[in-house]
Parts: structure tokens; C-alpha cells; sequence
């Protein structure tokens, strides 16, 4: 999920995210590129959004600049 115009994303890390290693190779370099194009990114994993979904909102709210 993004929004281009402020160029922020929130990305959900899965479980092939951390299971395997060449998803995860591809995950960082996405990151990467993302990064140094100036986006922000917001990642998520599903203890996060199960027990802590204020932190992603937080998060999320603070990088919009609405």
C-alpha cells in the first residue's frame, strides 16, 4: 500500500519474507531502491498488526504530511 504523491509505502513482511532467503534477498533490495529514489517505507509484520497495530498507524501518520 502506497501513495505516490508522498511517496510513502507501508509494506507487510509475510512469512516467505523470513523463510526464504531469496525472497528476503529481493525484499532488501527493493527497499533499497525505494529508499534512494526518496520514498519512506513503513514495514509491517503480522505480530505487529495482530498485537501493536497503533505502532503502523503511528508510523504511517507521522510520514504523511497530512
Amino acid at each position: 500500500m502506497g501513495w505516490r504523491q508522498w511517496q510513502v509505502a507501508v509494506e507487510y513482511d509475510g512469512e516467505q519474507h523470513w523463510t526464504n532467503p531469496h525472497q528476503r534477498t529481493k525484499d532488501i533490495d527493493r527497499t533499497a531502491t525505494l529508499e534512494s529514489l526518496g520514498w519512506t517505507l513503513i514495514r509491517a509484520s503480522h505480530t505487529l498488526l495482530t498485537h501493536h497495530p497503533n505502532k503502523v498507524l503511528t508510523r504511517t501518520r507521522q510520514a504523511l504530511p497530512i
